[in-house]
């Protein structure tokens, strides 16, 4: 199974990208991050609506497409394990996880995609949800292959 992060916003340097090279290295899901720029002369909708051509232009063919969302739903991290391994079982071969930018998604980006994820209750700045996008899906892999990385 191949996982895709597409994310609004590039890391040039920084701890937030040392965090993600790092477990990215480690795992043996193939995990493709997918950069977008954003366009700090919009605003509003029509910064929105130019992130969600961005991403859509970016989505493999055939994916799951799930949005990190604020009003998504929150899952434990064994939870969101056994998500992964049912599409893993179920023969999804790609999920694009969706990171919009400082504004959200657009509907139309909400509208493609099958389910959305909350990383808890609090706002996050992306560079930091990404990282945490990343260490949750390490995190599955190692719950996955009953790896003793996760405790209870």
């Amino acid at each position: 199974m191949k996982i895709v992060i597409i994310a609004i916003g590039v890391l040039k340097r920084g701890p937030e990208l040392e965090l993600i090279n790092n477990y990215q290295k480690q795992m043996s899901w193939p995990l493709q991050i997918v950069e977008l720029p954003s366009n700090n002369k919009l605003s509003g909708k029509a910064l929105k609506e130019f992130e969600a051509a961005k991403i859509t232009a970016k989505i493999p063919k055939g994916s799951k497409i799930i949005a990190m969302d604020e009003r998504g739903k929150s899952y434990s991290s064994q939870e969101f394990a056994k998500i992964l391994s049912n599409e893993q079982l179920n023969g999804n071969k790609k999920i694009c996880f969706i990171i919009g930018g400082a504004d959200g998604l657009d509907k139309s980006i909400l509208e493609l995609c099958q389910s959305r994820i909350a990383l808890g209750n609090m706002t996050w700045p992306h560079k930091l949800a990404r990282a945490m996008l990343v260490e949750q899906i390490y995190r599955a892999e190692k719950i996955t292959s009953s790896h003793p990385y996760h405790r209870e």
